[in-house]
């Protein structure tokens, strides 16, 4: 199976590289949002002339001028935090759908890996020569195809109830002994009932 280069593990970005991205994602957003802001703009403006037009129906001449800047700075801040509060979601669902893309990018890559690797094995089950190639492929398959730190290959005689350790993989000497060792020792028939005989 030839490699895939769209699905190779990208190298990690530079953070000038990210934050370029992040501004105009930004940015884009930004854009995305202009006519609902110049909707926001306007409909704050009415009602900001309708309460100044209410207020000066009450107030004398001299009090006018401060209700005016008080009720501008209110409409002005009003304004600006409904702005950035629309601003922080876009930002936010943007990380969001960047993440989940990301997500999907490393899932992908996981099954294309597995797929290759499940490939790979059986090119080499077909291309083994004898039962002890087809061991070595058996214990390598847990820490090849699942991740595993280690795995081993137990076979067990029902006529002779015996064990033996056949094959091991990605095991330090020491383990292999023990483990040996117990399969020699402890491995019963009633540890096997519900093994089933290898066929060809």
């Amino acid at each position: 199976m030839p490699d895939n280069p769209d699905l190779q593990t990208s190298t990690p970005r530079s953070a000038d590289h990210e934050r370029s991205e992040r501004l105009t994602a930004i940015y884009r957003r930004v854009t995305e949002l202009r006519w609902p802001i110049v909707i926001i703009v306007v409909g704050a403006a009415a009602i900001h002339q309708a309460l100044l037009f209410t207020l000066f129906r009450f107030l004398p001449p001299g009090q006018q001028g401060w209700a005016q800047l008080a009720l501008y700075s209110l409409t002005g801040v009003a304004v600006v935090w409904i702005g950035l509060r629309q601003l922080a979601k876009a930002a936010a669902r943007q990380e969001d759908a960047e993440q989940d893309l990301h997500d999907a990018y490393g899932e992908l890559a996981l099954a294309h890996r597995q797929l290759q690797t499940i490939h790979e094995v059986g090119q080499r089950v077909t291309n083994s020569a004898d039962v002890q190639d087809l061991l070595e492929i058996a214990a390598r398959i847990p820490v090849e195809l699942l991740g595993a730190r280690g795995a081993s290959v137990v076979t067990f005689d029902a006529e002779r109830e015996h064990g033996a350790l056949e094959m091991t993989y990605g095991l330090s000497q020491a383990d292999v002994i023990t483990l040996r060792e117990e399969v020699a020792t402890r491995f019963s028939a009633q540890r096997c009932t519900n093994c089933q005989p290898l066929t060809a």
